[in-house]
């Protein structure tokens, strides 16, 4: 098996978007990995969803919960852990990949010592369907805080898997969609090839060799916990271990 397409997920939402993306790749060697820290409110339903889009997936919990609190590193480190393909692709929720997403990261990693670094564009959402009322403005302060409990962490305020008032996803949408504008949008630019900047490192749309993410030992779990240095520390250590750093932007 040539890829191991890893997707991290603790949100609700979204997994339509990410199965669209998984049904429309113009290559078929890979597989789908789904670390999702809401795995027991949501497997029936993403195993449903997932046959009917003819996409098969591994769906699991990460190895490590901490209560409330995100486990990022836990989650990639589970995939990880799973993956079969020689490239790894690190993918964040609520994300569609073009179809030549996968192929595009296979070619770019070229079974070299390489860390493949893609961008990706921030869009406005369509019309969420909410089952009850929230305050967004409020819930986006509190990912500075994660403290309590609330309707939206236990599955009370949208749907797990499709969320959409129109339906489930489809990438026709993204043409009607405006991309968020600056500082809520990914501000990185470069053309094709070698980089320098190690601190380009986001662990959302990046690649790497699987022996090569075994040899680092995976990400540091010891900094998880809400928001916190994980790719900071993730780009430092990739340097020390003199991988290169490769910009990919058709990996989009």
């Amino acid at each position: 098996m040539k890829v191991s397409v890893i997707c991290s997920t603790f949100r609700p939402g979204g997994i339509d978007i990410f199965l669209a993306g998984m049904r429309d790749q113009s290559i078929k060697d890979f597989e789908c990995i789904l670390v999702d820290r809401r795995y027991e409110l949501r497997k029936k339903a993403v195993a449903k969803l997932s046959k009917e889009y003819g996409v098969s997936v591994i769906h699991v919990p990460e190895f490590k919960t901490n209560g409330k609190w995100i486990s990022f590193c836990s989650a990639w480190n589970t995939g990880m852990a799973l993956a079969r393909g020689e490239v790894v692709v690190l993918l964040q929720d609520w994300t569609y990949c073009p179809p030549s997403f996968v192929a595009e990261h296979y070619k770019a990693v070229a079974a070299q010592r390489r860390y493949v670094i893609a961008p990706y564009v921030y869009t406005e959402i369509p019309s969420v369907l909410f089952k009850d009322s929230v305050n967004l403005t409020n819930q986006m302060r509190r990912g500075d805080m994660c403290v309590e409990w609330d309707k939206i962490m236990t599955g009370g305020v949208i749907d797990e898997v499709a969320c959409f008032s129109e339906g489930l996803f489809s990438p026709k949408w993204l043409d009607t969609l405006p991309p968020l504008r600056p500082p809520d949008q990914d501000p990185r630019r470069h053309t094709e090839g070698p980089l320098s900047a190690y601190n380009w490192v986001h662990v959302k749309n990046e690649s790497l060799l699987r022996s090569v993410a075994y040899e680092l030992n995976g990400l540091d779990e010891r900094l998880e916990r809400g928001k916190g240095p994980m790719d900071t520390d993730w780009g430092n250590r990739l340097q020390l271990a003199k991988l290169d750093f490769w910009w990919a932007p058709g990996a989009c």
